[in-house]
């Protein structure tokens, strides 16, 4: 039985705490802590066996506590991961992983050092829909990939400590950097604004360039009337389309089918693509559960993360990026950039999948 700590009770940390105190016979929350009074009560009454407190450092000091999964404002994950790997405890940072990748490097080096796990909370990567898009593009049914491009965007408060680059597109680039596992992005150009007396950018188009050829583009907004949140993969067999909001059909998978000739083209007959669409049957478990699991599981030795500290690393590179482009007008060439490589990635194994069916 693993002891874990729930740090942050804000916005994510909720949904952590609910996940982890969810599985009692993998762990048991220890501890749930938050600097706010107000955030605490919220909670104390859900979880009347689980210890809140607001002393973060004074909590390291439990020898008893093997994990601690930090979801705060990104400004602190560097301080509070670091003193959490140097009181040699295991660590789940929510994303982005740090607010720079010279921050991310240290807290990989340092867990490295201690022998402790060290992982980010990319969730969408836990989710039964983007595993079987994974499982479409390795197994060939999509071909050779084309482009990705996705879609994040709503009418939302404005944040002040970051943008809605950093906010948001952490999600698509890290589904990006799955599904285009192996391909090693070339540049990246940014187009943002800002309403007047905003300090962040509100709205940002996103293009990223790869060595092959393929194209990725991720458009984030905090503007827009209506919530879309849509993906597109498109390859040389097929094309996906994972909508998020669509709770029925959330992936459909579109045969190329028959592309007219040159020759069969008329005004009658326009080139478009003739082709069947499949829905295929996926699980509704909860990702974070899943997550839990697996976390656990590499504690334990069983499995190795799937979602590693250099993976978190390689998305705030590409933020860094991001930002680098609209400060410059310019495209940013990633020379230091490197791809998701197979070697260092992990799965979820059919023991997690089990343990998650048994308690959802």
């Amino acid at each position: 039985m693993l002891n874990v700590a729930i740090v942050g009770l804000g916005y994510w940390g909720p949904n952590l705490l609910r996940n982890f105190y969810g599985i009692k016979d993998v762990c048991k929350v220890q501890y749930a802590c938050d600097l706010s009074e107000k955030n605490i009560n919220k909670f104390k009454g859900q979880y009347p066996d689980v210890q809140f407190v607001q002393d973060f450092e004074e909590m390291l000091k439990d020898e008893t506590l093997d994990a601690v999964v930090i979801a705060t404002p990104v400004e602190t994950h560097y301080k509070l991961g670091k003193m959490a790997l140097e009181a040699g405890k295991h660590l789940l940072l929510e994303k982005p992983m740090c607010s720079n990748s010279e921050e991310c490097q240290e807290l990989i080096n340092l867990a490295k050092e201690k022998n402790l796990i060290l992982m980010v909370d990319h969730i969408f990567l836990y989710t039964s829909v983007i595993r079987k898009m994974k499982e479409l593009v390795d197994d060939g049914t999509m071909g050779d990939l084309y482009y990705f491009d996705s879609e994040r965007i709503n009418v939302s408060l404005v944040r002040s400590d970051v943008s809605v680059i950093w906010d948001l597109a952490p999600h698509d680039i890290s589904i990006m950097y799955y599904l285009f596992e192996g391909k090693k992005p070339k540049s990246i150009y940014v187009i943002g604004n800002q309403r007047k007396g905003q300090k962040v950018t509100e709205m940002a188009y996103i293009s990223v360039e790869f060595e092959d050829g393929t194209i990725g583009h991720i458009h984030v907004s905090w503007l827009s009337s209506v919530k879309i949140r849509q993906t597109l993969l498109g390859g040389s067999k097929k094309m996906l389309k994972f909508d998020q909001l669509d709770m029925v059909e959330q992936l459909k998978i579109y045969d190329r089918g028959h592309l007219p000739t040159q020759d069969e083209v008329t005004v009658f007959q326009p080139a478009y693509m003739a082709g069947d669409i499949h829905v295929p049957r996926l699980n509704n478990v909860e990702a974070l559960k899943v997550e839990a699991l697996h976390f656990l599981a590499c504690i334990r030795g069983e499995e190795q993360p799937m979602v590693t500290g250099e993976d978190g690393r390689d998305v705030v590179r590409v933020l860094q990026a991001c930002d680098e482009s609209l400060k410059l007008g310019q495209k940013i060439y990633l020379n230091t950039l490197t791809p998701f490589s197979e070697d260092r990635k992990g799965e979820i194994s059919k023991t997690t999948t089990h343990e998650q069916s048994k308690v959802s």
